[in-house]
């Protein structure tokens, strides 16, 4: 993620592929939760990893309470949408540091 702006669509060939990563609570090892996703086409991906000793990012929905958290990912449709608006308001694309 060293340059986290939008990318390329395999799919559509549109230059709005995003990305979003954060840190699941209650994960009981340090884990990644990645979402990436087109805004054009509206292809999706999701996956979990081992989140990497040392990595530090921002993410502007961590100080999200529980239920706003489930209520705003209840959908993923809406979930990526309010994600997108981020985005347009320059919230996102997230920054990323390795110590």
């Amino acid at each position: 993620m060293a340059a986290p702006g939008e990318r390329d669509c395999p799919a559509c060939g549109e230059r709005s592929v995003r990305a979003y990563l954060s840190e699941p609570a209650r994960a009981r090892r340090p884990t990644l939760v990645s979402y990436v996703w087109c805004r054009s086409c509206h292809r999706f991906v999701g996956s979990r990893s081992a989140r990497p000793a040392g990595l530090t990012f921002t993410d502007p929905l961590a100080a999200l309470a529980a239920e706003e958290r489930r209520e705003l990912e209840r959908t993923l449709v809406g979930f990526l949408g309010h994600l997108d608006r981020l985005w347009d308001d320059g919230v996102l694309p997230q920054r990323f540091s390795a110590a």
